[in-house]
């Protein structure tokens, strides 16, 4: 959509690797949730930002939330022993982690939403216990399905498995995978 491509909700299916209804449920939630302002334009068979937008890039979870609050408190209690710098950052991590209500003019959206993909494990053995916590379901012994919610927390600990794995789905956490690794490679060439 930033790109005046007109994407329909059968175009962001394929390309997501998700089905019809899920693509369409993801822009109502983009439009109701998040305040995208998309419309539709029936000449073009797509979807369109009516203004300029972008969309959150950090996705906050029930573990994050609880450290924020645990982190205001500590800050907080800086404060209140006079040291004046830490002044509004309390506050701050209150209103991210939903503790604290924010004001209309403050409105940071963080929602939870959970990816969802397919990996392969390809040889040897790996310190799968690093991702373990992730997993929601056993395909075969070198096939899972994981849930997460920080890509890139992901991606680094998938990394660190000490194996092969190749990504199944979703196409972009694939190319996201390659992306990272190349720079790796390229970071450490002499």
């Amino acid at each position: 959509m930033l790109n005046n491509q007109f994407p329909n909700a059968k175009k962001l299916a394929v390309h997501f690797e998700i089905s019809h209804r899920q693509a369409q449920r993801d822009l109502e939630y983009m439009r109701d949730s998040l305040g995208a302002p998309i419309e539709y334009l029936f000449a073009k068979k797509g979807y369109r930002y009516k203004e300029s937008f972008i969309l959150p890039t950090y996705f906050i979870d029930k573990s994050d939330q609880v450290i924020l609050e645990d982190l205001s408190e500590y800050y907080e209690g800086l404060f209140e022993m006079g040291l004046k710098h830490y002044e509004g950052f309390s506050d701050l991590l209150k209103r991210l982690s939903g503790q604290e209500a924010i004001k209309p003019e403050q409105v940071i959206h963080l929602p939870v939403a959970p990816f969802v993909a397919t990996i392969e494990f390809l040889e040897g053995r790996s310190n799968f216990r690093l991702i373990q916590r992730f997993c929601i379901k056993e395909l075969s012994e070198n096939r899972k399905i994981f849930e997460f919610t920080n890509s890139e927390l992901f991606i680094g600990l998938l990394l660190s498995c000490g194996t092969g794995f190749r990504v199944e789905s979703p196409a972009w956490l694939r190319e996201r995978v390659v992306q990272i690794s190349e720079k790796v490679i390229h970071s450490n060439r002499f």
